[in-house]
Order: structure tokens, then C-alpha cells, then sequence
């Protein structure tokens, strides 16, 4: 695929190089770098993945992507972004075709209960289709392979390729974990979710959020999404017995299915 073919649908502030050169791979892990690749500097919390691009070069990147002033490099395409994780999320689903257009998604999002509820649901499918897909905090299946899970959520490169993999082993359905460190984060940014449950909110991941409003806001933003990817006949399912619940079914669009133990749903 050319690089201008990826940057269809991102935003880009400059860009200085080619435009028509093949892209043979994605990375935003220098080491993962091989020849024709795009390599995206992510801003970390500690060291600015901007410090790789050297690196990434010297193992054969013919574009780079990175937020702030321009490097002035020789021989690559240099791409100035205002995100880089929102660059990464783009390209990501632009390079593997938005696999996940062509999926039913389901995301589970909460403080308790998301990998329970995955699997659960994913036990459904599979008693109804012969693939199915699983992305979760203990691992990630596609139709009867097993990999044991590194994070939670993947960041949005490795989840597209996932999508990716499962349509061509004929999966159809997805169950997937969505942290909120991954919505703050960027990585499930493009996924065309069909549906999406909410399972409750406690204090959690407050040295991350630091508030309750930061935390349940971040969760809101996969309810207040749905839809936006064009898919018809998306909804929600919320857990009513927790009062953010009843936030996120007045701040959705989608059509809400409610679940509760103490009240008549």
C-alpha cells in the first residue's frame, strides 16, 4: 500500500518526503522496524519514542511520524502529527482494510466483570457459529488457537492485525475486553463496535484517571461512539444497578438493552 493511501483518513500537520512510496509494515517499536516500514513515535510518560527514530531508520523505515518540530531528515518521509497514538490507530486500520467493518464486535468495558462477561459471551457464539474471536485479559483465541495476553486491550496496530487474522480464519464474532486505559489511549480509536456492556464502575485506576468524573468519562466514550462507524442496528447493554449506568444511557445514541438485579428492566 502507498503511504498517501494510509493518510487518507488522519490528520497530519506536515509532511516533508515521498508521498508515493510502498509501505510494507507498521511499527511503533524501533526493534520491530524492517525495510519499508512506517515507524510511529509514540510519546511515552517517561521517554518520547521520537529518542528511536534513528534506530528505526537504520533498521529500515522509509517514513517516520512524530508530534513537535520537524528533524530535518535525509532520505525518509518525515509526518508532523498532533496525535501520534491517533495516527497510529488510523493507519492501523487503513493498512489491514477496517477488518473490523467486516466483524460483529462486541466490547465489554467496566470496573468488574469484563473478562467474565467476554467469555461468556464468546461460549454464545460459539454454541451458534464454528469461529469465533476472543480478546481478552488471559488471552487471545481465533476459532481454536490460543495466545496468552500481554495487556489487556492491545494497542490499536496489534488489534487490527487481530481483526485481521480472524476474518481470514473465518471468525465472524468478537468478544473483546476494553480497559479504559485503551480508550484514554487510543487503541480501540476505529473499531467498528456493534455493540458495547457496561458492567459497573468502582474506585479503580484512579492513580491513572486521578478522578471518578476522568474515569467514568473515559468509559463513556465507547457508548457515545456507537454508531459512528456506520454500522447499523448498534446498541448498548448497561448495567442499571450502578449509577453511571443510568449516565451512560442518557449520554448514548444507540439503542440501550438494560440488565439489573434490583429493578424491572
Amino acid at each position: 500500500m502507498k503511504l498517501k493511501d494510509l493518510l487518507k483518513k488522519t490528520e497530519i500537520l506536515s509532511i516533508v518526503g515521498d508521498k508515493d512510496i510502498e509501505i510494507q509494515g507498521i511499527a511503533y517499536d524501533s526493534r520491530r522496524v524492517q525495510k519499508g516500514f512506517v515507524f510511529v513515535a509514540i510519546p511515552g510518560t517517561v521517554i518520547d519514542g521520537a529518542k528511536y527514530i534513528p534506530s528505526a531508520i537504520s533498521n529500515g523505515a522509509v517514513a517516520v511520524c512524530h508530534e513537535g518540530r520537524s528533524l530535518s531528515l535525509n532520505n525518509v518521509t518525515e509526518i508532523i502529527v498532533p496525535s501520534a497514538r491517533k495516527f497510529l490507530a488510523d493507519i492501523s486500520c487503513a493498512f489491514y482494510d477496517e477488518p473490523s467493518k467486516k466483524l460483529k464486535v462486541v466490547g465489554i468495558t467496566g470496573t468488574n466483570g469484563k473478562t467474565t462477561t467476554a467469555y461468556l459471551i464468546n461460549s454464545i457464539f460459539g454454541e451458534v457459529f464454528p469461529k469465533t474471536g476472543l480478546i481478552s485479559t488471559i488471552e487471545t483465541k481465533i476459532g481454536g488457537k490460543s495466545v496468552l495476553s500481554t495487556l489487556t486491550t492491545p494497542e490499536s496496530l496489534e488489534l487490527q492485525k487481530l481483526f485481521y487474522e480472524m476474518l481470514n480464519e473465518g471468525v465472524s464474532f468478537v468478544a473483546m475486553e476494553v480497559s479504559s486505559h485503551s480508550i484514554a489511549q487510543k487503541r480501540i480509536r476505529g473499531i467498528a463496535f456493534d455493540c458495547a456492556v457496561f458492567t459497573n464502575l468502582t474506585h479503580d485506576h484512579l492513580d491513572y484517571h486521578l478522578t471518578m468524573e476522568n474515569y467514568f468519562n473515559t468509559k463513556l466514550k465507547l457508548f457515545s461512539s456507537l454508531g459512528f462507524s456506520g454500522k447499523s442496528d448498534v446498541f448498548a447493554v448497561v448495567n442499571t444497578d450502578d449509577d453511571y449506568g443510568e449516565a451512560i444511557i442518557e449520554e448514548t445514541n444507540a439503542d440501550v438493552i438494560t440488565y439489573s438485579l434490583n429493578k424491572k428492566t
